[in-house]
């Protein structure tokens, strides 16, 4: 029992330390446990989501311009996150100038950032934060931010089941056959999470998040062989962005 109970919080504290650049976790190298920790991943996402929450709080006390408050609470999500998803977003955009799948690996792993990498940036970050606008005046933003960030990382579970990944090595060749119960305690989270936040909405949005990717899945198994680290970021960001459509279209 106790050897269960210190896999489980090592599980916890490897899947925060990889997706949050939260300062106060620490993990020895023998405990770092990522392939077992995709379950924590929708966990993750309701930290940060209550984070986000205690910021909208303060940010709302200095009465600033929606557009600006808004601005303001996708620039702590990025702090909070690294930007990693970003990056890997961008990455995956620029990749997608290469002529076969071997050259698009070679140019994702190139740390400089491209013409389409630029561009898919501006558009990520440009439509969360209209959308957060649009979204500050109504009493619907926090949940729905918890929402979609919960429903975002649980999109990031379903992709080593849709396809393999595209390397033998880094950080996607972790992820090969890991366990389907994991996939199962990930979407109860969502569910239980989106029951809480946006009600019945929260169907919609789990057939969207999972349609959507199992698409994203095929399409990088075509351009790429199979997915990277930097795919699992690029659907991270897009199954983020159409959950927010979704909340601000029905909400």
């Amino acid at each position: 029992m106790l050897q269960t109970a210190n896999q489980l919080i090592n599980q916890t504290k490897t899947a925060f330390m990889v997706l949050t650049r939260l300062p106060f976790i620490k993990i020895k190298n023998d405990d770092f446990d990522l392939r077992n920790s995709l379950w924590v991943f929708p966990l993750v996402g309701v930290v940060l989501g209550l984070l986000l929450f205690a910021a909208i709080s303060l940010i709302a006390e200095f009465h600033l311009p929606a557009a600006i408050s808004a601005i303001l609470c996708l620039f702590i999500l990025v702090l909070l996150t690294g930007a990693l998803h970003e990056d890997g977003l961008a990455d995956c955009a620029d990749a997608l100038g290469g002529s076969d799948p071997a050259r698009r690996l070679e140019v994702m792993r190139d740390s400089q950032i491209g013409t389409y990498g630029s561009i898919a940036l501006v558009f990520s970050l440009g439509l969360r934060a209209t959308i957060m606008y649009y979204l500050w005046d109504g009493s619907y933003l926090v949940e729905a931010l918890i929402v979609c960030l919960v429903a975002s990382r649980s999109a990031m579970i379903y992709v080593p089941f849709f396809t393999q990944p595209a390397r033998p090595d880094g950080l996607a060749a972790t992820f090969k056959n890991v366990e389907k119960k994991q996939l199962v305690i990930g979407q109860i989270i969502l569910f239980v999470v989106g029951l809480f936040t946006v009600g019945e909405l929260i169907f919609f949005i789990m057939i969207a998040t999972v349609a959507f990717t199992y698409l994203a899945a095929k399409f990088a198994e075509k351009k790429f062989g199979g997915f990277t680290g930097d795919v699992l970021g690029a659907v991270e960001q897009m199954v983020q962005i159409i959950c927010l459509l979704i909340c601000s279209a029905y909400l």
